[in-house]
């Protein structure tokens, strides 16, 4: 019996991982002459293991036919009792699906001395394979009404004792029909038929078939959760399958194209925001210098205005957190150049304080960056040169801007 068992589930297994291969393999297939061309064909998403999900219960009766062999058609309706079914489950794809489910029903047998019937109950669990016919032998529909699911499964079945039967714990087979009719999006109306067998010892006797067997007909509702794509059904897509098979769909074309589309549009504006700058750099560069002309305090001898600019709050001087990277740009140039000195010039704005005030603070300003670019960055202090403008000069329209440090890089 055990044998049997044994060969019976391994060709259960056998036949859902052949079916697995087989869909696989007719998703990689290409037609004559796909390889040299690309061609419109329709494809279902990818989902995710959550997606495709249903639950559901199902009521019904129980046929035990233990003694089979010598049942009385006459009597069917004395081996009737009933049964309840919860369960979960999934369709892995439009063809095939699993399903956990929990059973609790009542079983009859004969009593050997009596000839009376003994009802006892029974509990346990089942995972199934279930194959959609439709979809199987014919091409997939989305909100098919109608459906033939027939299921194969194995479980573990819990006999509870009653008087004369004995509590028992058997490994069960089982095969079953499901047909279902769709009320709605989410819910679906099920009738379903199935066989079950157990070991010989279940009703208690040892005698007669060699196995155990009751059926179940049941009717149940089952509910199908929304999938990430707030659709409760596998969706086809429009898609391109490419050489070798590669497939993208449309939508994907149409999303990658307009991605694209914004990219390039960014790319625009940022190439002329960066040419923009760059052109008010070579402006604020030739203000910078031409300031400086004026002043005999710089040296201009081959003088280079650096980029970096650092700007400061109303009687603010200490260099803050965001003022570091154009000081560490600055220190670089400093390390990358050792034949080059470099000029620390403060400046304030002029519609605040005083030209004594501005003048100070300016000064602060500059000593401030030329301590952290000697403690810090290990930079010479002798190729450092301090010099403190204040609000005497506005080197830029926005009066904000002017609280600034400006570094001019020249030859020693």
């Amino acid at each position: 019996m055990m044998k049997r068992k044994k060969t019976i589930l391994v060709l259960l297994l056998s036949f859902f991982f052949a079916i697995t291969e087989m869909e696989a393999k007719e998703a990689k297939t290409l037609v004559p002459g796909q390889r040299e061309a690309l061609i419109r064909e329709e494809v279902l998403r990818s989902y995710h293991v959550f997606d495709n999900l249903f639950m559901g219960i199902n009521l019904g009766a129980t046929y035990s036919v233990f003694e089979g062999y010598s049942l009385n058609p006459k009597q069917i309706s004395n081996y009737l009792s009933p049964d309840v079914s919860l369960y979960l489950g999934k369709w892995i794809s439009p063809t095939t699906g699993i399903r956990l489910s929990y059973e609790w029903g009542k079983n009859k047998t004969v009593n050997r001395h009596s000839q009376g019937f003994i009802e006892y109950s029974r509990y346990g669990g089942f995972g199934d394979v279930l194959f959609n016919l439709n979809n199987v032998f014919g091409t997939y529909k989305e909100n098919q009404r109608y459906s033939v699911v027939p299921f194969a499964g194995i479980g573990l079945i819990r006999g509870v004792g009653n008087g004369s039967v004995p509590s028992t714990n058997n490994f069960a087979i089982r095969l079953g029909l499901q047909l279902n009719y769709q009320i709605t999006d989410a819910l679906t109306l099920n009738l379903e038929g199935s066989g079950n067998i157990l070991n010989d010892d279940f009703n208690a006797h040892v005698a007669g078939l060699k196995y155990d067997v009751y059926m179940n007909a049941t009717i149940g509702i089952s509910y199908r959760f929304k999938n990430s794509d707030n659709n409760r059904y596998f969706k086809k897509l429009q898609g391109v399958n490419a050489v070798h098979g590669n497939f993208v769909t449309a939508d994907a074309f149409d999303n990658q194209g307009k991605v694209i589309q914004e990219l390039e549009k960014l790319i625009g504006e940022q190439k002329n925001t960066i040419s923009s700058q760059a052109q008010k750099i070579d402006e604020l560069e030739q203000q910078l210098l031409s300031v400086a002309n004026k002043d005999s305090r710089f040296n201009l001898n081959n003088a280079h205005v650096l980029t970096p600019v650092l700007t400061f709050k109303i009687n603010e001087f200490q260099v803050l957190k965001h003022h570091e990277p154009n000081i560490f740009i600055v220190a670089q140039t400093l390390k990358d150049n050792p034949n080059l000195n470099l000029t620390i010039t403060g400046y304030a704005d002029k519609a605040t304080g005083t030209p004594e005030v501005n003048k100070n603070i300016a000064n602060l300003r500059a000593t401030s960056v030329k301590r952290k670019l000697v403690n810090e960055y290990g930079i010479n202090p002798d190729r450092l040169e301090l010099i403190s403008v204040g609000s005497e000069a506005q080197i830029f329209e926005k009066n904000n801007w002017n609280r600034a440090i400006i570094f001019i890089l020249s030859n020693k």
